[in-house]
C-alpha cells in the first residue's frame, strides 16, 4: 500500500452466532457507541479468557462462512492459565471496559471459532478533487469536494481472516 503508514500485525478472530443463549438476535449496532467502535471486554464464560474488542465485522451465519466475527486481543489465559482462544460453541460477554456495563452476550459457532488473521491500521491521506467514496471492512465515508483541494486522514482499519 502506498501514500500511508501501514504495520502489519496478527489479529486472533472469532466467529459469532446470529442469535445468543436467550434466543436474542446480535446486532453489529450493538457493538458501537455514537458511531465508534465500543471500548469493551470479552469474556468467555467456558474458558474463563478475557480479550480486549479490536474490531468486529458484520456477517451471518446464513453467509457462512462470513459469520459476524469479532477482532481481539487476547489478555489472558483464562481459568486453567494455558487456554488460548475461545472455545468453540461458547458464549462470550462482551462488556465496557470502564463501568463493566452490559453490551452483549454471544455464542461463537460450533466449529472452527476462532483463528489467526492479518490485521493493520492504515493512516491515509488524500488530496480530492470530487466525490470520493472509501469503504474497507464495515468503514464508509463520503468525501464532498469543494473548489479547492480537500486533505482527509482517517484511520482505516482493514483485515485478511483465514487460518494461518
Amino acid at each position: 500500500m502506498n501514500g500511508c503508514d501501514v504495520e502489519l500485525q496478527k489479529w486472533n478472530y472469532v466467529k459469532l452466532r446470529d442469535r445468543n443463549a436467550n434466543n436474542t438476535i446480535l446486532s453489529l449496532t450493538q457493538f458501537f457507541t455514537d458511531g465508534k467502535l465500543a471500548n469493551c471486554v470479552v469474556e468467555g464464560q467456558t474458558t474463563g479468557i478475557n480479550a480486549r474488542l479490536l474490531d468486529i465485522v458484520d456477517g451471518s451465519e446464513g453467509n457462512a462462512p462470513d459469520y459476524l466475527t469479532a477482532f481481539v486481543s487476547y489478555v489472558d489465559s483464562g481459568a486453567n492459565n494455558t487456554t488460548k482462544s475461545f472455545s468453540d460453541n461458547e458464549v462470550v460477554v462482551f462488556r465496557q471496559a470502564v463501568g463493566n456495563d452490559f453490551i452483549a452476550a454471544a455464542n461463537t459457532i460450533t466449529a472452527d471459532s476462532t483463528g489467526l488473521g492479518l490485521g493493520t491500521t492504515a493512516i491515509v491521506g488524500l488530496t480530492i478533487l470530487s466525490t470520493v467514496i472509501i469503504s474497507f471492512s464495515g468503514f464508509h465515508e463520503q468525501l464532498l469536494s469543494s473548489s479547492r483541494l480537500n486533505r482527509l486522514e482517517k484511520t482505516i482499519h482493514f483485515f485478511i481472516y483465514s487460518r494461518l
